[in-house]
């Protein structure tokens, strides 16, 4: 058997944060977006500076930013998503996708069936993606208000739940790793 974890050019979602959030975040670092029509046409651009490994991206101001994986979210922006499908809707929500993440986005979750070996409540989502094992086989994460961050599990075997809820603060965000079989 042989690990296929994604390619450098997968992009992954990871939240749904409030525009004034990410003003907060673009004042912070004094910059401004760049002014892009779509989600996508912003996750390309940022594909091509692979310091950056960020993509904030809001409609309705037609606003992109490249970050790097320091200038995370933080769980006082999280907002309810559109869809447990990772979109963010409304006027006043802004996507955040991570480049280059070694796991793959499954969707959002009401509960998880199983138990992790591991679980921590950590300061941010990144901390989180890129704490387990790279040989666990998925991990689920839940921004929580309460505990001031997102409690992250780690699982060795394949973690199932309940899909189908929008993504947001108290709601389970499950990932995968990608395997294949090689005889």
């Amino acid at each position: 058997m042989e690990i296929n974890l994604p390619e450098p050019t997968d992009i992954q979602f990871i939240s749904c944060i409030s525009f004034a959030g990410f003003q907060e975040l673009l004042q912070k670092h004094g910059v401004q977006g760049i002014e892009l029509p779509s989600r996508d046409g912003c996750r390309l651009l940022c594909q091509v500076d692979q310091p950056f490994g960020l993509v904030y991206f809001s409609q309705h101001a037609r606003s992109c930013y490249c970050a790097p994986k320091v200038q995370v979210p933080k769980i006082d922006w999280v907002v309810q998503g559109s869809d447990d499908e990772g979109n963010c809707g409304g006027w006043d929500d802004v996507s955040v996708d991570y480049l280059n993440l070694p796991w793959i986005y499954q969707g959002c979750y009401a509960s998880m069936y199983d138990e992790p070996y591991y679980s921590e409540v950590l300061a941010d989502p990144i901390s989180c993606v890129n704490g387990c094992r790279s040989s666990d086989e998925s991990l689920a994460m839940i921004p929580k208000k309460k505990g001031d961050g997102w409690l992250c599990a780690c699982f060795d075997h394949p973690a199932e739940g309940v899909i189908g809820r929008k993504c947001g603060l108290g709601v389970w965000q499950g990932y995968y790793r990608r395997m294949r079989w090689v005889k």
